[in-house]
């Protein structure tokens, strides 16, 4: 089988990431980034060396700030940036896509391909791509310095989802080739309601202020989540899961999630936190301007929360993290987020809407 040529949207810690093993394998792979700074000499040196637990060095084909450039002729797109950029990128590239083509979010947070085939949809109706979902982000990693990653963990099992969903299983298909992680998902509703970074990132950071405002360092995921924090985690657990049931979709709980995306046992949440060995070092930011607020409360919570609140569930939990961000980052995430007009869904029909868009073969919008 021929192999698939990648372009990777973004050069941060998990694009770098990718486009480094994908290239190390012998995949060709484009790296796109908006701003020269992380790509460094990439553009010149080309190669991309991956230290922790794998030890190997890929050679990319190029690496560019001209996204035409990067998507030309590429046979699957990841985007590996923030979900607050997906607008911005998937306005932006439509007008490059070519019939028959890929883009998966890594991870698309909640409903990103729904807005990110929405808004090409607005400009191209006619155009045949198809736009996956990763529900986390496969790699625990970190950049040192441009061309040179520090990978910590991969996880087990990553579920995917796309649109139109009778293409999961190819998508998944093509890339277990090389990534047998990626499990396909029922449908885009599994990968978006059981968006994970929603309720971990926001919770910690959040329930931690104090700490980080006063510049305590601490680790993230064992020392941030402790059981009062993970005990609000579970509260946060139970409205996901009661949006899940009324949408007919079913998620598994944060435990079920470490457990099976990390190959670790089922105990108390703040336990298998504490004890996972892909977080142990994983240091707290040192600001509350981070993407764990900017990124994970208007992409993750907001649309969660607006989703529920159109189907009559309550989700105190949820709204005071986004109410409390929105006071620290002087910030209105109610409006700034994801919300259902950006992803073309009217709040009244969001049950049956969402239902008709998992059984469309071609995208063609909500009626």
């Amino acid at each position: 089988m021929k192999k698939p040529k990648f372009a990777v949207i973004g050069a941060g810690c998990g694009g770098q990431t990718f486009a480094g093993h994908l290239a190390s394998e012998g995949y060709d792979v484009n790296l796109y980034n908006r701003s020269p700074e992380k790509l460094g000499n990439l553009n010149e040196e080309k190669k991309i060396t991956l230290e922790g637990i794998l030890n190997q060095e890929g050679k990319i084909n190029t690496a560019t700030t001209n996204l035409e450039e990067s998507v030309q002729d590429r046979d699957i797109i990841m985007v590996v940036t923030t979900a607050t950029g997906h607008e911005e990128i998937s306005k932006n590239i439509t007008p490059y896509l070519k019939d028959g083509q890929t883009i998966i979010l890594n991870p698309g947070r909640t409903f990103g391909a729904l807005e990110f085939l929405n808004n090409i949809y607005q400009q191209r109706p006619n155009l045949d791509v198809t736009v996956g979902e990763a529900n986390t982000l496969l790699y625990a990693t970190r950049v040192t310095e441009p061309g040179k990653v520090n990978v910590l963990g991969i996880k087990d099992e990553v579920s995917l989802s796309t649109l139109p969903n009778h293409k999961t299983q190819e998508v998944v298909d093509q890339l277990n080739e090389f990534y047998p992680s990626f499990k396909a998902s029922e449908n885009f509703l599994e990968t978006s309601v059981g968006n994970i970074g929603a309720v971990f990132h926001p919770s910690i950071m959040l329930l931690n202020h104090d700490k980080i405002k006063n510049n305590e360092p601490f680790e993230f995921y064992t020392e941030g989540a402790s059981e009062y924090v993970a005990g609000f985690m579970k509260e946060i657990d139970k409205e996901r899961q009661q949006i899940a049931k009324k949408l007919g979709t079913t998620i598994p709980t944060l435990e079920e999630w470490l457990g099976s995306r990390y190959n670790i046992e089922q105990k108390e949440l703040h336990l298998m936190l504490k004890e996972n060995p892909a977080y142990q070092g994983i240091m707290a930011p040192t600001t509350m301007d981070h993407r764990y607020i900017f990124e994970d409360v208007p992409t993750g919570l907001v649309p969660l929360a607006l989703t529920a609140k159109s189907l009559g569930i309550d989700t105190p939990y949820m709204d005071h993290l986004i109410n409390y961000s929105s006071q620290l980052q002087n910030t209105n995430y109610w409006e700034k987020g994801r919300t259902l007009k950006k992803m073309g869904i009217n709040k009244d029909y969001v049950t049956e809407q969402l239902g008709e868009i998992i059984h469309q073969n071609h995208y063609v919008g909500v009626s």
